[in-house]
């Protein structure tokens, strides 16, 4: 299964370059040039991940953050917040961005976190499933004898 990654970037260039980089990766990408069309864009695509530049025009990414972790359709989406300003961090937290890359990055460095960041809800997505699987069941599993 091939994931989705939703890039949120105001710079053009930075935004194909991320595009790019991920597409190459293997991932289908999506993009998004503000805030106001990510969460568009997240509620109607559902993307596994979202890369989010913490400082865009009329939304920035702390309130983008907020608005997607306030959705039912996309409160669990992994977030990695891409920002050139360390004291943006504490907040990003309180907002619910779940990873972080410092500009300018190291392709290695966002990939790495791309990575892991899908593992984690796959492990997550699994663990929910055999969860409600489990509720479903009316007996037990049955013991496996010696």
């Amino acid at each position: 299964m091939r994931h989705s990654i939703l890039v949120v970037e105001d710079e053009q260039t930075i935004r194909e370059l991320l595009g790019e980089l991920l597409s190459i990766e293997g991932y289908d990408v999506v993009s998004a040039s503000n805030g106001r069309e990510a969460i568009r864009l997240a509620a109607r695509q559902s993307p596994h991940l979202v890369i989010l530049d913490a400082s865009m025009p009329e939304m920035d990414g702390l309130e983008t953050t907020g608005e997607l972790r306030s959705q039912q359709e996309t409160c669990r989406i992994p977030i990695i917040m891409v920002t050139a300003f360390e004291e943006t961090r504490t907040e990003a937290l309180h907002a619910g961005v779940d990873d972080f890359v410092s500009k300018p990055f190291k392709v290695t460095d966002l990939m790495a976190r791309v990575k892991a960041l899908l593992a984690v809800q796959h492990v997550e997505s699994e663990a929910e499933r055999a969860l409600a699987y489990s509720r479903g069941l009316k007996k037990p599993f049955p013991r496996v004898s010696d």
